[in-house]
């Protein structure tokens, strides 16, 4: 096998059991929380306008929801408080009426 080719045709390549793998563009983030990690309190940075009301919610390491705020489409940095969250890591979604606007993940430490 030669890795200096690129083989990105799916049609010949499976029936000899080469799986090409798809890659979908996707949209560049638009959100980041600073500071990162947080302690007690934390702000949510929002890079692109907001079309409508989003919501940003919060999960623990195993999926389940541990905060949720509505965001007002005024703004573009939202501040929330941290203090209820224990020390650990966390991912984050914000979501519109259109879909995903932007996730990412949050550390807090004490």
């Amino acid at each position: 096998m030669n890795d200096s080719y690129d083989f990105d045709d799916a049609s010949l390549c499976l029936p000899y059991g080469i799986v090409v793998k798809s890659l979908t563009d996707q949209a560049p983030n638009a959100v980041s929380v600073v500071p990162n990690p947080a302690s007690d309190e934390a702000t949510l940075v929002l890079d692109r306008t907001l079309e409508e009301p989003a919501v940003f919610i919060v999960y623990d390491a195993v999926g389940a929801e541990v905060m949720r705020s509505t965001i007002p489409i005024e703004v573009s940095r939202f501040a929330f408080s941290t203090a209820s969250l224990a020390p650990a890591l966390y991912h984050f979604k914000v979501l519109s009426g259109t879909g995903a606007f932007g996730h990412g993940k949050l550390t807090i430490v004490r």
